[in-house]
């Protein structure tokens, strides 16, 4: 399944149709399917099809993550009729839920929903052998803006930047969090330090560009942001918590080194 995790972060999937199969190792083989599904937080309906299955076997199919069953003999009016509204009920409680992992200032994502995400990446990571980017950003001087502009300012200008941050991210798979106060986070699968840096210069820069003022940033006329990058490689070797650990490390180097600028780090 790493294979098609990878690929399905890049599809727009509505359902998972799976075949129940006829035989004792066909049955348990989409048993096992539906079940590594779920263990890995896919977020669509299983729909699982059957021909004469006996009820403990659907029964097990529904307890292991299967959303719906589906018996192949059902008029396929019938059979379409609810799939798409199962497809639609989804849906609908994933808008829901969003809510819950939506940051209510910003409109990114929260940390809850980061961390949640960036755990499941983290395992594709590992399968699959590719490398694993997050960026942190933080607001030069925030507090300084606030004691000269008001906290209303400063909401404002967290979602201001967090509008640039959203239209900063190309890939399906890539996400924007924010990660606590004036700091935001970036999670960028399968991608190495070199390209992970020019997403967050390419970040500071339109950022730069807004021009938004800030009279009491020693260094700039506007605001700016400082990033700390970190990529994985050999993901084995280290805990997830490690790569959220060097990419902290990466953005006191870059403010260190006089703010409004990107620091990489690599863990080997």
């Amino acid at each position: 399944f790493s294979d098609y995790e990878a690929q399905s972060r890049h599809l727009q999937i509505d359902a998972i149709v799976v075949n129940f199969g006829d035989t004792n190792p066909e049955r348990n083989q989409t048993l096992n399917a539906v079940a590594e599904l779920k263990r890995n937080d896919l977020d669509f309906p299983i729909i699982c099809m059957m021909d004469n299955a006996e009820p403990a076997h659907e029964s097990l199919a529904l307890n292991l993550g299967a959303n719906e069953i589906l018996r192949w003999q059902d008029d396929k009016l019938v059979q379409l009729t609810r799939l798409k509204k199962r497809i639609n009920t989804h849906k609908a409680i994933n808008i829901l839920s969003q809510h819950a992992y939506v940051d209510g200032l910003t409109g990114l994502y929260n940390k809850r929903s980061f961390e949640k995400t960036y755990q499941r990446e983290w395992r594709i990571a590992a399968r699959s052998h590719l490398p694993v980017s997050v960026v942190l950003l933080d607001f030069d001087y925030f507090k300084r803006y606030n004691d000269k502009y008001g906290h209303c300012a400063g909401d404002e200008c967290l979602k201001a930047l967090s509008q640039v941050i959203k239209s900063n991210i190309f890939r399906p798979s890539d996400i924007a969090a924010r990660f606590g106060g004036e700091e935001f986070i970036l999670l960028l699968p399968d991608t190495p330090l070199d390209s992970a840096l020019i997403v967050a210069n390419r970040l500071r820069v339109s950022i730069t560009d807004k021009q938004i003022p800030h009279e009491d940033n020693p260094n700039s006329d506007y605001v700016t942001v400082s990033l700390g990058v970190a990529t994985v490689n050999k993901i084995d070797d280290f805990e997830a918590a490690d790569l959220i650990n060097l990419a902290d490390n990466a953005l006191y180097k870059a403010k260190n080194a006089g703010r409004n600028q990107a620091f990489g780090l690599q863990l080997d």
